[in-house]
């Protein structure tokens, strides 16, 4: 699901001159009532634009970005509730947001991390 930010700098970008760059991307995590998590160590992770870091492919008439190196968040020290969703963040704003396999994240788990290939978002 994209969000209005991203539909208007899209908007911007095709009809009013306005370059799209965004110099940053962040990963954030969601709960199933879309907030997203908090706790003692969690933070979004940041993941750039680069080819390094992203690729893409046409699949059934869509545009497929995904990641090529790991996301890997930081160490739970406390409670952060359970991951249902994954947000893609530029300058504070989210840009869009999608389900993810939920997974109840505890003090002392093992970090996060969405290895290469498991961060997909598709624009049609």
């Amino acid at each position: 699901m994209s969000t209005p930010f991203l539909q208007q700098m899209v908007g911007n970008a095709l009809f009013a001159e306005m370059p799209l760059q965004l110099a940053e991307i962040a990963i954030g995590l969601f709960d199933g009532s879309n907030a997203e998590l908090s706790g003692g160590g969690y933070q979004r992770v940041r993941h750039d634009p680069g080819e390094s870091r992203w690729s893409s492919t046409q699949v059934d008439g869509k545009t497929r970005f995904t990641n090529l190196t790991p996301v890997t968040f930081g160490a739970p020290t406390t409670n952060w509730g359970t991951a249902a969703a994954v947000g893609y963040f530029s300058g504070g704003e989210l840009l869009a947001a999608g389900p993810i396999a939920p997974r109840v994240i505890e003090a002392g788990d093992h970090p996060p991390v969405f290895l290469a290939g498991e961060l997909v978002f598709e624009i049609e």
